[in-house]
């Protein structure tokens, strides 16, 4: 009798390392999929920037802005991109520092989305994409904790 509520126990919590687990896999699915986002954003912007402002369809990029802004839409775009980089690089390799900019970055895509929504800077279904994997991304974030190896190295 023991035996059958022992393992009615272990099979319906999750232990949190179990949890732990699960929040890096989808934090660095997340920052995955933004970095995806953010080199189509990128390819976006240099095309915007090649062509001075003549991209079809880009709420972005209109072709009455001067070269200056377009080049630095580009620069900014690719330190956001970069910035991603490094957090799914510091995710993928459980670093402790990757969850600060885990989270950092999806406020980021909040406001993003939110800017989106609004019919600001992008399509307003592409709002609720970027307002819905910030607060996926948030949770899992909040969830995530350094491995033991990290937590003694540091």
């Amino acid at each position: 009798m023991n035996t059958h509520e022992d393992s009615k126990n272990s099979g319906s919590a999750a232990t949190p390392e179990q949890l732990s687990r699960t929040a890096w896999l989808v934090a660095t699915a997340v920052l995955f999929i933004e970095l995806i986002g953010a080199g189509v954003m990128l390819w976006v912007a240099v095309q915007g920037a090649a062509t001075n402002g003549a991209v079809a369809n880009s709420p972005a990029v209109s072709p009455e802005q001067p070269l200056a802004d377009l080049l630095g839409l580009v620069l900014m775009t690719l330190l956001g991109l970069l910035a991603v980089l490094g957090a799914l690089v510091g995710v993928f390799t459980r670093k402790g520092w990757a969850r600060a900019a885990t989270v950092m970055l999806q406020f980021v895509a909040l406001a993003l989305g939110l800017g989106a929504f609004q019919g600001l800077i992008a399509p307003r279904w592409l709002g609720y994409v970027l307002i819905g994997l910030a607060i996926i991304g948030f949770v899992a974030a909040l969830k995530m904790r350094a491995s033991d190896q990290e937590r003694r190295t540091e």
